[in-house]
Parts: C-alpha cells; sequence; structure tokens
C-alpha cells in the first residue's frame, strides 16, 4: 500500500494527483488520479521542467485510478511527471535510481 495525498494546488483544477510511490524508483513509479467526470489527462515525462522525453493520453472514468509510469530506459536522474488535463497542470518530482541489483 501507498500513501495517498490528493491536493490539487487550486479549487479550480479539475482533478488531483497523488505523489509517486516508489521515489526514488529503479524501473517504474505509480502515482493515483483522481477525477470528477470521464477524462482524457495527457501524461508527459520531463527533464529540466521542458524537455519532454515522453507523452502519453490516458482515459480515465470518474473516482481515482492508477498511473503508472516506466522509466526502464531513461539514465538516473530528476524527472518531472506532468499530468495535464483542461488546460490545468499538475508536477509531480521523482528520482530514478540505477538498479544495481542483477539476478544470477
Amino acid at each position: 500500500m501507498f500513501p495517498m495525498t490528493l491536493t490539487p494546488k487550486e479549487k479550480k483544477i479539475p482533478f488531483s494527483v497523488s505523489d509517486a510511490y516508489p521515489n526514488p524508483c529503479a524501473e517504474s513509479t505509480r502515482l493515483l488520479i483522481s477525477v470528477t467526470q470521464k477524462s482524457s489527462p495527457a501524461v508527459l515525462v520531463m527533464e529540466n521542467g521542458v524537455e519532454i522525453l515522453s507523452q502519453r493520453t490516458e482515459d480515465y472514468p470518474p473516482g481515482i485510478g492508477t498511473l503508472d509510469v516506466h522509466l526502464g530506459s531513461l539514465p538516473s536522474g530528476h524527472y518531472s511527471i506532468r499530468v495535464m488535463l483542461n488546460g490545468h497542470f499538475i508536477d509531480k518530482h521523482i528520482q530514478k535510481i540505477h538498479n544495481g541489483l542483477k539476478k544470477r
């Protein structure tokens, strides 16, 4: 189970996004997204807050859903996950670390 802090920064924002868990992560991280109506937010992984490394759109029914973000091909570093909907966005910051464990 992971902690859930669903707090939009403004009441006008039509959705909320939890902090990423795990963070730091080696391959992927998960966020929870809460929407009040059927929505298709855009999900971007960004470096330095400006360079878009990946982008996709997901469909969510009303309620709380999971948002899995895969970072396996990216080098270790700090990234932002930006969730955008109806002209609003929420950024969550994550750290990707190298997974030094190897299976034998």
